[in-house]
């Protein structure tokens, strides 16, 4: 069944039609598609004998007009058609292509006459407007014409030629093409071929080698003698040249493809294409021959594990899409399913698009893939499982990845293990960015590759805790810029909790250490003063005998011999507490105590001033306690409530007061002095602890000790309307209580406690 002939434009024909000069359409494959009136007439045939024929089945020349119209460009030929009735027709024809590929031919046609001369000069100068070079040989009367372009291809002026016109041509022929030439030559004369036609190489006037594609025929004979050849010439150097090249990039392509050590397809640009070439890799790929697969489409080929992959990715090809190491299952010809990295590309090859397709067998790679996952998490396990969580931060997409450790220590959520950079930034303690910002932009500028540091984090729920990190440079650019960074965080709170506390113990180490020495100083001094008092006592003794007489002296003298004895005493006792002595504790009413107290600060002369508001109950407050040690606790406290008020404008008065709160008996001294600071106040028990300008720091620690060392407590507090509130309690006493002198003898013993004890009952 014949093809379908193609449907011009009716418009186009009505136009055509109106032409007065000879006018056809065709096709671009050279099929008549429309003739005018004046083209029918002009080859003696009606319309409907004309379309659908192929234009070459009128011209006495069907290569040359092959050839024509395979150079796919407007220009205009020489041609030799024939009527219906057998008469031959010079014509010269004008071949107009559009730009538009899918548009109709136009040839319009004219016809010269042999005994033109104009016509003649006009046909040449056609042929010589293509770029062609024209040559006419009068065999009967050996002249020989040749047109400008015929010489000026090669080098030559046309005057150049004419002087050796005979043999200018055939000495010009390449010695290996000649004998070729020569016999195509002499075929067309002879009438063996209906025309002359080769392509040779001829030396120009430089000494190089052109190529010549030369095409004539005998256009007069006498029976069988030839009189005369028309011709022409086309310079094909270029042409030939290009040819030369691309099947020397053909030959190296074939080469490159069959050496590959991929699997390597060629196939036309379509959905289900056909197989253009393929290399050895490709055929035992796929368990197939070379001559199974080329010339085959390749859906007749099941190569995919999935359909729809196979589509999706042959369409994007097809679009210009570029495929990489897209991971995908092939199907070879036995049915092994193979896991194959794809790539795949649209590219030119000789003037046509191609799909290349490559595939690369990755059994192993995945296989170690696998293995090194496994290991990477059994390398995660056991380094969380040490305590570190892991971190990776992806400098060039500013993202950073946290481990479960990592949130778990945080308590942030699972979803928040991907974060940007920024939001990463904020878990941060705010005063520790600069010094960790520091670091990381050494890390960052190439100028350290690892880095390690301590600094704090925030937790979700707003505490803080302390942390170790080291990180190490993975990856980096062409500056030797990181572009991967990996790390580990170890919480360390704990740690440093515990260095804190052996901080705070070496500390209060350190301070036994001087109260030990302190203690010695105080027990040489103690022994040093004791003497004297006990001069003054005897001198206070004969003094009371010899004022017998005289009752207000003797008072004097008695009181003098008392408050001796008691100094004495006193020393007595601190000599004993310096050196850890046991307790002397006797049951009394600290009512008793506190009064004494006062009556001792108010004969110091530093208490002028200052008054005292004392707040006792009615009842008996019983305790059990070493006197002087409790004596000398509440001295040290109203001497710094004193002390504290020293240069007030304010009230200056001392409250005293007492009360029996469940097992204890409480004392609060309560000043009107400029208070505590809030950041030390934890601190004021500690030895050497002061301040005041000439203090030692030792009364507060020393009473927080005497207070300890009976069970009770002492702690501080600020006062409502400004001022602190020392207060301190012992355990309520049993017994009946005693104000006699025997309650201040102290006898000797031997030390029961240390520094150690003496600090157990710190608050």
């Amino acid at each position: 069944m014949p093809a379908r002939r193609r449907v011009v434009d009716k418009s186009l024909t009505r136009l055509a039609d109106t032409v007065s000069e000879p006018l056809a359409i065709l096709s671009r494959s050279g099929e008549i598609l429309h003739a005018n009136p004046a083209f029918c007439a002009l080859h003696g045939y009606c319309r409907a004998e004309l379309l659908g024929r192929e234009l070459r089945l009128l011209s006495d020349e069907p290569r040359s007009t092959v050839d024509a119209f395979g150079a796919g460009r407007s220009q205009i030929l020489l041609r030799i058609h024939r009527r219906q009735g057998g008469g031959l027709l010079r014509l010269e024809l004008r071949l107009d292509f559009p730009a538009d590929d899918d548009s109709p031919v136009f040839l319009f046609a004219r016809e010269v006459d042999d005994a033109d001369e104009d016509g003649d000069l006009r046909w040449r100068n056609a042929v010589e407007i293509g770029g062609d070079g024209v040559w006419e040989w009068n065999i009967r009367s050996g002249r020989r014409f040749r047109s400008e372009n015929w010489y000026r291809m090669l080098g030559y002026e046309q005057a150049e030629g004419e002087g050796e016109a005979e043999g200018f041509w055939s000495s010009r022929i390449h010695p290996e093409d000649r004998d070729r030439v020569l016999v195509a030559l002499a075929a067309c004369l002879s009438g063996d071929s209906e025309s002359y036609s080769a392509d040779y190489r001829m030396r120009c006037k430089d000494g190089s080698w052109h190529w010549i594609a030369a095409h004539g025929r005998v256009v007069e004979r006498d029976g069988e003698h030839p009189l005369r050849m028309l011709g022409v010439h086309r310079d094909i150097h270029a042409l030939r040249s290009a040819e030369n090249i691309s099947r020397e990039n053909r030959e190296s392509f074939a080469v490159l493809l069959e050496h590959l050590p991929d699997a390597v397809a060629v196939t036309t640009c379509e959905l289900d294409g056909v197989f253009v070439a393929v290399n050895r890799a490709y055929c035992e790929l796929a368990a197939s021959s070379a001559e199974e697969l080329i010339g085959t489409r390749t859906t007749a080929h099941q190569l995919w594990g999935n359909e729809a992959q196979r589509r999706t990715v042959r369409k994007l090809v097809i679009r210009g899409a570029a495929i990489d190491d897209l991971q995908s299952v092939f199907r070879n010809k036995r049915g092994e399913e193979i896991v194959t990295s794809l790539s795949a590309r649209r590219i030119m090859i000789d003037g046509e698009y191609r799909l290349i397709v490559s595939r690369r067998d990755i059994r192993r790679r995945v296989e170690i893939e696998q293995r090194l996952r496994e290991s990477e998490e059994r390398w995660r396990f056991a380094i969380e499982g040490h305590g570190d969580a892991l971190w990776e931060w992806r400098v060039d997409e500013r993202m950073i990845y946290r481990s479960r450790r990592w949130l778990s220590m945080l308590g942030l959520p699972e979803d928040a293990a991907l974060v940007s950079q920024e939001e990463h930034s904020s878990a941060f303690f705010t005063d520790d960015l600069p010094e960790v910002s520091i670091g990381f932009r050494e890390l960052l500028a190439g100028q350290v590759d690892e880095l390690d540091g301590e600094c704090r984090l925030r937790r979700a729920d707003g505490e803080q805790i302390w942390v170790s990190y080291r990180c190490r440079t993975m990856e980096t650019n062409a500056d030797r810029r990181p572009t991967k960074v990996i790390g580990t965080t170890r919480d360390i709170t704990q740690r440093k909790l515990r260095q804190k506390m052996i901080d705070a113990q070496l500390d209060r180490l350190s301070h036994a250490d001087r109260l030990l020495v302190l203690g010695e100083m105080a027990s040489a001094i103690a022994h040093e003063v004791n003497q004297p008092l006990g001069v003054v006592a005897s001198y206070a003794g004969v003094l009371v005998r010899k004022a017998a007489d005289y009752p207000q002296l003797r008072e004097l003298a008695v009181r003098i011999e008392n408050e001796t004895l008691r100094a004495g005493q006193v020393v007595w006792r601190m000599r004993q507490f310096s050196r850890h002595g046991e307790l002397h504790p006797v049951a009394l009413d600290l009512r008793t105590l506190i009064h004494e107290s006062l009556e001792w600060v108010r004969l110091d002369n530093r208490a002028q001033g200052i008054g005292f508001e004392v707040e006792l109950p009615e009842t008996t407050l019983p305790v059990r306690v070493d006197r002087v040690l409790i004596e000398q606790a509440m001295l040290n406290l109203l001497r710094n409530s004193i002390q504290s008020m020293a240069g007030s404008e304010q009230q200056r008065a001392v409250l005293v007061r007492a009360r029996i709160d469940g097992e204890q008996v409480v004392v609060d001294i309560a000043d009107r002095g400029c208070g505590l600071p809030s950041q030390v106040a934890c601190d004021v028990f500690q030895p050497f602890f002061t301040t005041k300008p000439d203090g030692l720091g030792l009364g507060l620690s020393i009473t927080h000790s005497i207070v300890a060392r009976h069970g009770g407590r002492l702690w501080s507090a600020a006062r409502e309307g400004g001022g602190t509130v020392f207060s301190f309690s012992v355990p309520v006493g049993e017994g009946e209580t005693s104000d006699g002198d025997e309650a201040a003898a102290f006898p000797p013993g031997e030390p029961v406690a240390d520094a150690g004890a003496m600090e157990a009952g710190r608050p």
